[in-house]
């Protein structure tokens, strides 16, 4: 059955195209006859026609007589390798001239150097391995090609992936820090609620926090554990904001047993609060066992050693000798020395000997600053000449009676006391910790905006 003109066309096209050159028609024709099955081949009888042909389309093999009228073969090969690099070039000639052999192989790059009259299986076994040269030369390119596009594909793949990672990162890094912001927000939310209980509470806390972070750098705490303990340490006392604020200002040797055991609870209430928010189980755990002692016989599970979480550890060494140092009754004459002797004297039966050391080393042999100027809460009655203000005292109905830096003297005080037999005052009055803050009271800055609520009626001498 005779094949379609179009299949015809497809298998000439899969077939190695093939230029042959010679100025004798009878030759090419002789030459045609004998490739035509294997090989798609172009004849000429001009080198000139030759060249144009190869600038127009690719051919597997150049195939040129020598001796040629206007143009011989060594040229014809010179010229078309400009145009034609990959293409084999063979010259066919009927003389034997060594000259001719190293001018062609020098100029042309040529192939091989075949003689007239050829054999043809010679030819035909020649033709093959140019094809062959040819095909790999082509293939090879064709995978450098491909190489080269997939290498750009990569690159810009790599490009692509590296904006995204970049952006992804960049999301993840704006979410972490709402995150972060948002958890802090919630911390900085129950730290607002023990402020709004008990103004004192919140400054211990804070004090607490600092001390307790300094151990923990001290101790070289990892982050994440140096975290968690900044926490715990800013809301050890949080349990306290759910008892009645009265219960809290008594001293703790003048309770009932009830009211004994009902701030005894404080802890576990505290780290129950703190449980709830995500990812602060250890600061929870810190917060319950804060009042764990050393020796033993603390609460609420009288664990004793190292038993005790180091975090709880930290945080009552900081608890007690802020306490001391910022007592209700004996800020006033108490110096850190002396607070650190009531720590220390209390070692190893309450607190870690350790932790006591390091917190001895930080504040007296390194110098880490005390501030002698802290708020500390006291009651009305509990107000003596000479102490300086450290907010504003106001009646329960939100008056302004005395503003804060203002240092107190016998008139003031039995004004604030006559005051109060009419209209109550807020009890939990803040002062700075010593006298000689009364060196640095001044007024408050022109530009502070009026306190907000009912005018005041500032209290005269």
């Amino acid at each position: 059955m005779t094949a379609s003109p179009a299949a015809r066309r497809d298998e000439t096209a899969e077939r190695p195209r093939l230029l042959l050159v010679d100025d004798e028609e009878n030759i090419l024709h002789a030459l045609h006859r004998l490739l035509r099955k294997q090989y798609e081949v172009h004849t000429t009888t001009s080198p000139e026609e030759a060249l144009d042909r190869v600038r127009e389309q690719s051919y597997a093999v150049l195939l040129s007589d020598q001796r040629m009228p206007g143009m011989d073969g060594t040229e014809l090969m010179a010229r078309a390798r400009e145009h034609a690099p990959d293409t084999i070039r063979i010259i066919l000639t009927g003389y034997a001239d060594i000259h001719a052999v190293i001018r062609a192989i020098n100029e042309g790059a040529i192939y091989r150097f075949l003689t007239k009259p050829w054999n043809d299986d010679e030819l035909q076994a020649t033709l093959r391995q140019a094809v062959a040269q040819y095909e790999l030369v082509q293939e090879n390119q064709r995978l450098l090609s491909l190489t080269e596009e997939q290498n750009q594909k990569l690159e810009a793949f790599n490009r692509t992936l590296r904006q995204k990672v970049m952006e992804r990162t960049r999301q993840v890094t704006e979410l972490n820090q709402s995150l972060t912001k948002s958890f802090r927000g919630t911390i900085e939310v129950l730290s607002q609620l023990a402020d709004m209980h008990s103004p004192a509470l919140s400054k211990h806390a804070k004090r607490v926090t600092a001390l307790a972070c300094m151990i923990g750098e001290r101790l070289r705490l990892g982050s994440e554990q140096l975290f968690q303990l900044e926490v715990a340490a800013t809301l050890h006392d949080i349990g306290k904001i759910t008892m009645d604020p009265n219960l809290l200002k008594q001293p703790y040797a003048q309770m009932k047993a009830h009211d004994r055991a009902v701030l005894m609870t404080h802890a576990t209430r505290g780290a129950a609060l703190v449980q709830m928010i995500p990812n602060l189980e250890e600061a929870a755990r810190y917060v319950r066992h804060h009042h764990e002692h050393y020796g033993g016989g603390g609460f609420p599970k009288r664990l004793e050693g190292n038993q005790i979480p180091l975090g709880s550890r930290i945080i009552a060494v900081a608890d007690a000798f802020d306490n001391a140092l910022n007592g209700r009754s004996s800020f006033q004459k108490t110096t850190p020395e002396q607070a650190l002797k009531y720590v220390r004297d209390n070692t190893p039966t309450l607190f870690d000997p350790y932790l006591v050391d390091i917190l001895i080393t930080c504040i007296l042999q390194e110098n880490r600053p005390i501030n002698h100027a802290m708020e500390v809460e006291v009651g009305l009655f509990d107000l003596k000449p000479g102490m300086v203000l450290a907010r504003d005292v106001r009646s329960i109905r939100g008056i302004l009676l005395l503003e804060k830096h203002q240092v107190l003297d016998e008139g003031f005080i039995n004004r604030l006391h006559a005051y109060h037999e009419t209209e109550p005052i807020i009890d939990g009055i803040l002062v700075y910790r010593n006298q000689t803050a009364a060196t640095d009271a001044r007024p408050a800055p022109a530009d502070v905006p009026p306190a907000a609520g009912p005018p005041p009626v500032l209290l005269s001498r």
